[in-house]
C-alpha cells in the first residue's frame, strides 16, 4: 500500500510540472494532509503504536479508524470486511466469546492508539483464510503480505470546514519472532546559511528554532540543513532482486520538502545505500519570496522524513520574513 501510494504521489507530482498554471504539489496553499506516522510503525503481540498526522491547521477534526484488510485504491480504502464479518470468522475458527474484534473507530483525538491485543495467531489463521479464499476478495482489495507480519490500515478522516482529506497508511504486525522490527526517522532540527551571487556561504549559521521564528530576508537564496542522526537508516535483511539470500543493507530515507511560500531548490532529496552519500538528504537551497509573491510576514516549512519499511517522521518550522 505505502508503495502504491508513493508512485501516485510521482504521477501527481509529474502531472503538476506539466502546466506553470498549476501549483506545485509541496507548495501548501490550502488545507493539507502531508503525512501518518505509527510509533513505532512495527509492533509485536501486547504491544501499542503511537497513530499520529502532520496536518496544516492545528484545529483541524480528526477521525481515526483501523482495518484489517482495506479495499485499495479501487474501493477508496474502505475496508473490505466489517467488524461483524471479522468477529463471524473468529468465532467460526474458536468459538464465539473467546476472541472479541475491538471496534473499528479508534476515537477523534490528534492522536490514536492501537494495542496488538488480538492473538498473532489469529491473523496467521486470517491469512491462511486469504489464501484460500483470495479470488472472492472485492477487485483491488489489498492483499497482507503475510511473510514478514501482518500489515493492517489505519485510516484518517480528517476535515477543517468544508474541506476534508484522508490518508491512510500500514501498521506492520510482527507475528514471528524473525519478522524484522522498524523504527521511524526523525529530523531533529534545522539551519540556514545565506547564500551570494556566486553560491557561496555568508554569514553565521541562522537557527530555524521552534521557539522564536528565525529572521530570513526576502528575495535571497538560503542553504538549508535539517539533522537526521545517520543511525537512522537503520540495517535489515532483504532478498536483492534476483537473489535467493537476504542480504544486509541500509534503509533508503527520503525527505519532503513543503513550503508556504518561496521555493527550495530540490522538493525531495534521499539517502540510498551504496548509491548516494547521506549528506545529500540533509541539504536544500530554499529562496525565500518577495513581497509581491508571499504578502505575509511569517511563513511555515514542513518536512517529512520517510524510509523504505514504512517508518515516518514529521518537522515543521515558521519563519520571518524581513526586507533587506
Amino acid at each position: 500500500m505505502i508503495a502504491r501510494a508513493l508512485l501516485l504521489l510521482g504521477v501527481l507530482t509529474a502531472c503538476f510540472g506539466c502546466s506553470d498554471d498549476l501549483p506545485s504539489f509541496f507548495d501548501i496553499e490550502k488545507f493539507r494532509l502531508l503525512g501518518l506516522s505509527a510509533t513505532p510503525p512495527t509492533i509485536r503481540q501486547d504491544e501499542s503504536a503511537t497513530l499520529s498526522a502532520l496536518v496544516t491547521e492545528a484545529d483541524a477534526e480528526y477521525q481515526w479508524t483501523w482495518c484489517p484488510l482495506s479495499s485499495g485504491t479501487f474501493g477508496a480504502f474502505e475496508c473490505a470486511i466489517t467488524e461483524e464479518e471479522l468477529q463471524a470468522l473468529i468465532d467460526e475458527a474458536v468459538g464465539a466469546g473467546v476472541i472479541t474484534v475491538p471496534p473499528y473507530d479508534l476515537g477523534t483525538g490528534a492522536t490514536a492508539t492501537w494495542t496488538f491485543d488480538l492473538p498473532a495467531a489469529g491473523f496467521s489463521a486470517f491469512c491462511d483464510f486469504l489464501l484460500e479464499s483470495g479470488a472472492d476478495l472485492p477487485e483491488g482489495a489489498d492483499f497482507p503480505d503475510c511473510e514478514e507480519g501482518y500489515d493492517l490500515q489505519i485510516r484518517l478522516d480528517t476535515r477543517l470546514g468544508d474541506e476534508s482529506v484522508t490518508g491512510v497508511r500500514d501498521l506492520r504486525l510482527l507475528l514471528d519472532d524473525d519478522d524484522q522490527a522498524n523504527n521511524n526517522p526523525s529530523i531533529l532540527g534545522a539551519r540556514a546559511v545565506e547564500l551570494d551571487d556566486q553560491g557561496e556561504e555568508v554569514g553565521g549559521d541562522i537557527v530555524v528554532d521552534a521557539d522564536v521564528p528565525a529572521q530570513l530576508e526576502r528575495d535571497k537564496v538560503y542553504k538549508f540543513f535539517i539533522d537526521v542522526p545517520a543511525s537512522d537508516a537503520e540495517p535489515f535483511f532483504e532478498v536483492p532482486v534476483g537473489g535467493t539470500e537476504p542480504v544486509e543493507r541500509l534503509d533508503d530515507l527520503t525527505v519532503a520538502w513543503f513550503r508556504e511560500g518561496g521555493e527550495f531548490d530540490k522538493n525531495r532529496t534521499g539517502f540510498i545505500d551504496g548509491t548516494s552519500e547521506f549528506e545529500l538528504l540533509l541539504e536544500n537551497e530554499f529562496t525565500t519570496p518577495t513581497a509581491e509573491d508571499y504578502e505575509d510576514g511569517q511563513l511555515r516549512l514542513f518536512w517529512t522524513i520517510r524510509d523504505n519499511r514504512g517508518g515516518t517522521g514529521f518537522f515543521q518550522r515558521t519563519i520571518e520574513l524581513v526586507e533587506p
